[in-house]
């Protein structure tokens, strides 16, 4: 009897933290990697979290494909400034071929936290951003 140890990943964290959706993707765009062995994706959140004391924070990125839902941890960080910007970033290779979804979130264990996106980008896109900076025109 052989075991699928890939079935037996451990519930996501996300299911006891607290957490913010930052990006969902369906499976009609999520463009097919030039891997042939499946996908590879980069994520890169430059993000301004507010309300924290030195807390843990997650990136972590959820799929489905015909097994069911996995999730991976993009990148993790302790937060300690709260004025300043903190970059997470990484690289996540998934051996599916035939995507369902993909989700990214920012995890932590803050109910009062606010997270304000500077920019996002996915493979290198930029596909989000929702802070922008004023300029004084004289």
């Amino acid at each position: 009897m052989s075991v699928d140890f890939d079935r037996l990943q451990a519930p996501s964290p996300r299911e006891s933290m607290h957490s913010e959706l930052l990006l969902t993707r369906n499976r009609h765009e999520i463009r097919p990697s030039l891997d042939s062995i499946g996908h590879v994706f980069d994520f890169a959140a430059w993000l301004k979290i507010k309300n924290s004391q030195d807390i843990p924070v997650l990136l972590l990125l959820e799929h489905e494909d015909f097994r069911g839902e996995m999730w991976y941890i993009v990148d993790s960080a302790r937060v300690r400034n709260v004025k300043g910007t903190v970059l997470m970033s990484g690289r996540v290779e998934i051996k599916e071929k035939r995507l369902k979804s993909l989700n990214l979130y920012i995890c932590h264990p803050n109910p009062d936290l606010k997270v304000e996106v500077e920019e996002l980008r996915f493979n290198g896109e930029l596909v989000r951003k929702d802070y922008i900076e004023a300029f004084n025109v004289a």
